[in-house]
């Protein structure tokens, strides 16, 4: 058996596990609410929900965006202020994957679409998606908090 081939059976099996995982009561409920965001699948949502927790143990957006990295690198000495690049801090693995479902979401939600579209009149893409991947970290706090499914082009 080469290697392509057990990777491939390695990966269908950790899909299957998720799949198990999220009938569990303690997912069951939220990845559904999660999936109704649009670019968010099944491995997604169970990704967020285990690496979030509990969404309310963040005061608000800029603590979770934090968490994902997604906030700008603030230097203050003295009375000058400078905000800088995004902060290298937070779980950068997640910050990936929040990114990469923007890249998706912003191909079904017009209301995405156009934030991009005006932010990289002003900047590259690649800030402008980071931009994206804040508001959709909003909607899946949000999703979470109220328990209530997201209605695309409502928010």
């Amino acid at each position: 058996m080469d290697e392509y081939q057990m990777l491939s059976i390695q990966t269908l099996l950790l899909r299957k596990q998720i799949k198990e995982l999220s009938q569990q009561a303690r997912y069951k409920e939220n990845p559904e609410l999660l999936k109704s965001i649009p670019g968010i699948g099944t491995l997604t949502s169970m990704i967020l929900l285990t690496e979030i927790g509990d969404v309310n143990r963040f005061a608000g957006l800029n603590e979770l965006s934090a968490y994902f990295g997604l906030i700008p690198n603030c230097h203050d000495s003295g009375e000058i202020k400078r905000v800088g690049r995004n902060t290298k801090r937070g779980n950068e693995y997640l910050k990936y994957i929040l990114v990469e479902v923007s890249w998706m979401s912003i191909r079904y939600d017009s209301s995405l679409l156009l934030t991009y579209k005006s932010a990289v009149r002003k900047m590259d893409s690649n800030k402008a998606i980071i931009k994206v991947a804040r508001k959709l970290l909003n909607r899946v706090r949000f999703v979470l908090k109220n328990k209530k499914p997201y209605q695309v082009n409502m928010a």
